[in-house]
Protein backbone atom coordinates (compact mmCIF):
# COMPACT_ATOMS: atom_id res chain seq x y z
CA UNK A 1 0.00 0.00 0.00
CA UNK A 2 2.72 2.37 0.59
CA UNK A 3 4.50 1.58 -2.70
CA UNK A 4 1.13 2.56 -4.90
CA UNK A 5 0.84 5.88 -2.62
CA UNK A 6 4.66 6.97 -4.01
CA UNK A 7 3.67 6.10 -7.08
CA UNK A 8 0.44 7.79 -6.85
CA UNK A 9 2.34 10.84 -5.40
CA UNK A 10 5.28 10.30 -8.35
CA UNK A 11 2.09 10.61 -10.73
CA UNK A 12 0.66 13.58 -9.07
CA UNK A 13 3.82 15.00 -9.46
CA UNK A 14 4.45 14.82 -12.68
CA UNK A 15 0.60 15.61 -13.79
CA UNK A 16 1.36 19.09 -12.00
CA UNK A 17 4.42 19.59 -13.68
CA UNK A 18 3.00 19.16 -16.58
CA UNK A 19 0.08 21.28 -16.31
CA UNK A 20 2.04 24.21 -15.16
CA UNK A 21 4.41 23.83 -17.85
CA UNK A 22 1.03 24.11 -20.61
CA UNK A 23 -0.41 27.36 -18.65
CA UNK A 24 3.00 28.29 -19.06
CA UNK A 25 3.46 27.77 -22.91
CA UNK A 26 -0.07 28.73 -23.09
CA UNK A 27 0.68 31.94 -21.40
CA UNK A 28 3.42 32.84 -23.56
CA UNK A 29 1.12 31.93 -26.94
CA UNK A 30 -0.90 34.23 -25.82
CA UNK A 31 1.06 37.14 -24.49
CA UNK A 32 1.42 40.51 -26.86
CA UNK A 33 2.84 43.75 -25.93
CA UNK A 34 1.31 47.55 -26.76
CA UNK A 35 2.82 51.11 -26.24
CA UNK A 36 1.10 54.30 -26.99
CA UNK A 37 3.32 57.51 -27.53
CA UNK A 38 4.42 60.76 -28.84
CA UNK A 39 7.13 60.03 -31.24
CA UNK A 40 9.34 61.95 -29.26
CA UNK A 41 8.44 59.57 -26.06
CA UNK A 42 9.00 56.42 -28.07
CA UNK A 43 11.87 57.89 -29.42
CA UNK A 44 13.30 58.78 -25.52
CA UNK A 45 12.66 55.34 -24.48
CA UNK A 46 14.51 53.73 -26.74
CA UNK A 47 11.20 52.35 -28.70
CA UNK A 48 11.06 53.72 -32.05
CA UNK A 49 13.82 55.41 -34.48
CA UNK A 50 14.05 56.60 -38.17
CA UNK A 51 15.31 54.08 -40.58
CA UNK A 52 16.21 55.29 -43.71
CA UNK A 53 14.76 53.74 -47.32
CA UNK A 54 15.42 54.03 -50.65
CA UNK A 55 13.04 56.05 -52.64
CA UNK A 56 11.00 56.67 -49.96
CA UNK A 57 13.22 58.59 -47.52
CA UNK A 58 12.95 58.24 -43.43
CA UNK A 59 10.34 55.62 -42.03
CA UNK A 60 9.39 55.60 -38.74
CA UNK A 61 10.29 51.79 -36.82
CA UNK A 62 10.07 49.93 -33.76
CA UNK A 63 13.84 49.80 -32.88
CA UNK A 64 15.38 46.13 -33.29
CA UNK A 65 16.72 46.16 -29.56
CA UNK A 66 13.60 48.10 -27.80
CA UNK A 67 12.82 48.95 -24.44
CA UNK A 68 10.45 46.33 -23.26
CA UNK A 69 9.79 47.79 -20.22
CA UNK A 70 7.98 50.98 -21.66
CA UNK A 71 5.51 48.41 -23.07
CA UNK A 72 2.04 46.40 -21.12
CA UNK A 73 1.48 42.63 -21.21
CA UNK A 74 -1.57 41.40 -22.30
CA UNK A 75 -3.55 38.16 -22.86
CA UNK A 76 -4.80 38.92 -26.67
CA UNK A 77 -7.74 37.20 -26.12
CA UNK A 78 -8.89 39.09 -23.79
CA UNK A 79 -8.15 42.42 -25.27
CA UNK A 80 -10.24 44.34 -27.81
CA UNK A 81 -9.67 48.09 -27.75
CA UNK A 82 -7.12 50.12 -26.24
CA UNK A 83 -7.49 53.47 -24.88
CA UNK A 84 -5.75 56.63 -26.78
CA UNK A 85 -7.63 60.15 -26.04
CA UNK A 86 -5.41 61.57 -28.72
CA UNK A 87 -6.05 64.32 -31.53
CA UNK A 88 -4.66 61.39 -33.87
CA UNK A 89 -3.19 57.96 -34.32
CA UNK A 90 -1.13 55.88 -36.13
CA UNK A 91 0.23 52.48 -36.00
CA UNK A 92 3.58 52.12 -36.52
CA UNK A 93 3.71 48.21 -36.36
CA UNK A 94 2.20 46.50 -38.72
CA UNK A 95 -1.64 44.94 -38.43
CA UNK A 96 -3.96 44.42 -41.05
CA UNK A 97 -6.54 47.30 -41.53
CA UNK A 98 -9.47 45.21 -41.94
CA UNK A 99 -8.88 43.94 -38.39
CA UNK A 100 -9.32 46.69 -36.44
CA UNK A 101 -10.50 50.34 -36.23
CA UNK A 102 -9.51 54.09 -34.76
CA UNK A 103 -12.81 54.95 -33.14
CA UNK A 104 -13.31 58.69 -32.79
CA UNK A 105 -15.34 61.03 -30.58
CA UNK A 106 -15.80 65.04 -31.03
CA UNK A 107 -12.69 65.11 -33.30
CA UNK A 108 -10.70 62.91 -30.83
CA UNK A 109 -9.73 59.08 -31.61
CA UNK A 110 -10.90 57.66 -28.36
CA UNK A 111 -9.90 53.98 -28.42
CA UNK A 112 -8.24 51.41 -30.86
CA UNK A 113 -10.77 48.45 -31.82
CA UNK A 114 -9.41 45.04 -32.46
CA UNK A 115 -12.13 44.18 -34.50
CA UNK A 116 -10.37 40.28 -35.36
CA UNK A 117 -7.74 39.81 -32.59
CA UNK A 118 -6.39 36.42 -34.46
CA UNK A 119 -5.72 38.77 -37.55
CA UNK A 120 -4.41 41.60 -35.73
CA UNK A 121 -1.60 40.05 -33.88
CA UNK A 122 -0.52 37.24 -36.58
CA UNK A 123 1.73 39.60 -38.01
CA UNK A 124 3.23 40.80 -35.23
CA UNK A 125 2.88 40.37 -31.34
CA UNK A 126 3.89 44.00 -30.67
CA UNK A 127 1.55 47.02 -31.19
CA UNK A 128 3.02 50.71 -31.23
CA UNK A 129 0.78 53.67 -31.69
CA UNK A 130 1.89 56.81 -32.25
CA UNK A 131 -0.20 59.25 -31.06
CA UNK A 132 -0.66 63.34 -31.45
CA UNK A 133 -2.45 64.59 -27.93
Amino acid sequence: VAEFNVRMNDAQLAYALLEDKATKLEKEAYCAYYTVGSYDELKNENVLTKEKRALIGKKKALKQDFNKDHFTEIDMREITSIPLFAQKAKLVTFHPKNSFALREDKDQVTYLEIKDPEEFWKASKVLVVEVQI
